[in-house]
């Protein structure tokens, strides 16, 4: 019997909770390092306007920062020329964010130098525990993309009991 056929879902967990906070500051700190840096979260604005276009609200929802915060972002990427608004077709009051054509190149920059530094990362693996772990990746990917809306949606704000 291998190790990954006796291993939980209490084991995995705890190893995705140990990986994941990890990656993220890797990654965080790769964005950082590039010639024109990119905040880790205007990388997911980046990526998340490259699947649709979105409202600043939705775009606060999805990356779990306030509407200012993402208003003060969203902002200064389109004075970089990465974002633009156009006015929402169903509500005219309101504004609907889109990558651009320069939006799109930097994502691509961004993700060219963050795919090198983990595939140099990742080739320190033996080819066998490289296997495991793209599958791995990929079951999780799978589970994220039927689950994600569920546990991503922002819980309603519910005022402290004192």
């Amino acid at each position: 019997m291998t190790v990954s056929e006796t291993t939980t879902e209490e084991d995995v967990a705890r190893q995705v909770i140990a990986v994941a906070p990890r990656l993220g500051r890797l990654m965080e700190v790769l964005l950082e390092r590039l010639p024109e840096p990119v905040s880790l979260l205007r990388y997911r604005i980046l990526v998340r306007l490259a699947q649709e276009e979105c409202r600043n609200s939705e775009l606060a929802a999805h990356t779990w920062v306030s509407s200012p915060t993402m208003s003060s972002v969203v902002e200064s990427l389109v004075r970089c020329g990465w974002v633009e608004r156009n006015s929402d077709p169903r509500d005219g009051r309101a504004a609907v964010l889109r990558l651009t054509s320069a939006g799109r190149r930097e994502l691509k920059r961004a993700e060219r130098a963050l795919e090198t530094q983990l595939t140099s990362l990742l080739g320190k693996l033996a080819p066998t525990a490289r296997a495991e772990l793209g599958r791995g990746y990929e079951a999780l990917l799978e589970v994220l993309d039927s689950e994600e809306r569920r546990i991503l949606t922002p819980m309603p704000k519910t005022k402290a009991k004192v």
